[in-house]
This record gives C-alpha cells, sequence and structure tokens, in this order.
C-alpha cells in the first residue's frame, strides 16, 4: 500500500519551472532513493512534498489525504517529518530547545520522546545546553535527525544526510537510516552517495531536469551501466 503519492507534480520557482510532472509511489515501510545531478531538482521534490514549495500542478497525498495545501506543522502533525539538505538549525537555541520546538507538533508535548532521542544520540544529551549553532557539522546532522525522530513520524523526506561528513559519521548516519527502516517508517532517501543510497533502497528513481528518467529496484539501478557510469564514478 503508498502511503505517499505523488501524482504529476509540478513546482518552481517565479518563472523557473523545475519539477515537470513527477509521479511516484512510496509504499509503506519502504525506502524510496532519488539520485541525480546537481541541479536535477531532488531538493525541489522534498520541498514540494512537504509544501515548503507550492506546488504548481498535481497532487501530494499522504495516508490518502492531500496534503499540498496544509500548513508545515499539520503535515509533521500528520506523520511526515523533513530533514532539509543543510539542517536548518535554529542556531542561537540550545540542542534541547531545537528538540523541544520539534517536539511541540505532538499532542503529548514529546517530552518522553525527547528523553529518547537523547538515549539514542548521546553526543547530543552532552550536548544539550550548548546552542545548535556551535555544533560540528557532524553532531549538526544527529540534531537534524533527532529532531524528526522526535516527532515518531511515518514517513521520512531525507534530503542529502550525508553532505560535507567525514566517512565515519557518513557510515553512522546510515546506519541510523537502515535502523529507521527496520523499525517500519517509510523512508524517500535523496543522496550524494548514490551507491550507498541504491544498495539501501527497495524503489529508487532517477531524476534529471526536473523528469524521472529511470526507474527500478535499488539492485537494478546498481547494474546499469549507464547509472554506474553517471552517478557511481564509473565503478
Amino acid at each position: 500500500m503508498a502511503l505517499l503519492e505523488i501524482d504529476g507534480l509540478a513546482a518552481g520557482y517565479g518563472k523557473i519551472e523545475v519539477l515537470h510532472g513527477v509521479t511516484l509511489a512510496l509504499e509503506e515501510g519502504t525506502l524510496c532513493a532519488i539520485v541525480g545531478a546537481n541541479g536535477a531538482g531532488k531538493t525541489t521534490l522534498l520541498r514540494a512534498i512537504s509544501a515548503i514549495t507550492p506546488k504548481r500542478a498535481g497532487s501530494v497525498r499522504f495516508d490518502g489525504s492531500e496534503i499540498a495545501s496544509l500548513p508545515a506543522h499539520a503535515i509533521v502533525r500528520r506523520g511526515l517529518a523533513h530533514v532539509p539538505e543543510g539542517r536548518r538549525m535554529l542556531a542561537h537555541l540550545s540542542v534541547e530547545e531545537n528538540l523541544l520546538v520539534a517536539a511541540a507538533v505532538r499532542r503529548d508535548g514529546g517530552r518522553e520522546a525527547i528523553g529518547a532521542m537523547f538515549e539514542r544520540f548521546p553526543i547530543l544529551e552532552r550536548r544539550r545546553a550548548l546552542p545548535a549553532g556551535s555544533l560540528s557539522g557532524g553532531e549538526q546532522q544527529m540534531l537534524a535527525m533527532a529532531r524528526a525522530l522526535v516527532t515518531r513520524p511515518r514517513a521520512l523526506l531525507l534530503d542529502e544526510p550525508s553532505m560535507g561528513l567525514a566517512p565515519k559519521l557518513v557510515a553512522e548516519v546510515f546506519e541510523i537510516i537502515r535502523q529507521e527502516r527496520a523499525r517500519g517508517a517509510s523512508i524517500l532517501l535523496v543522496e550524494q552517495n548514490a551507491r550507498a543510497a541504491l544498495s539501501l533502497a527497495d524503489r529508487a528513481h532517477v531524476l534529471e531536469r526536473g523528469r524521472f528518467v529511470l526507474e527500478g529496484t535499488g539492485a537494478e539501478l546498481l547494474e546499469r551501466p549507464d547509472v554506474t557510469a553517471a552517478y557511481l564514478g564509473g565503478a
């Protein structure tokens, strides 16, 4: 069953249309990877799904209901969380305050969930009183993931979660993604590390100039010479 359904989605900025009738379905409990060159429209796709960038045409349905016209907090409350490219910390607020702001969308306030995040990310517990802007890039990515997970989402939109991180931290980020998938979360993953993303993916799409040009299982796309040459360094 498709938890997230995008049909004929068009979106852009000003006079520039970036997405041209994109259609995909994210099945419940699966991971779908989106790969493509810089400027292909990957970030715009996630922003349009979460209504940060208004759609120009098409529909975005989550758990059977249209969500494109809802405010961001209402989308999160329904169970769809977005971890944006660049982390987007509330830099002047502490680590704990960032989690409190995220958890505020929950009807129970999320205090118990915040405690669970500190258990899961010990480095954040040690940094809980520090301004988020003072964290390292890897620590900020952990906080970005924790902010999404504290809402207990049914689905995650992950935009370049490994960008700019050292190899050890990249491995930690992908382990978190594996854990969430194992727990039953549905994940739409945009990732520059195409090999790692496709290795995890149940389904995958290649986005070029705002359109999907290839799709299949992650394993199928890993075996395609054109995908290998374009996105995996020819290896």
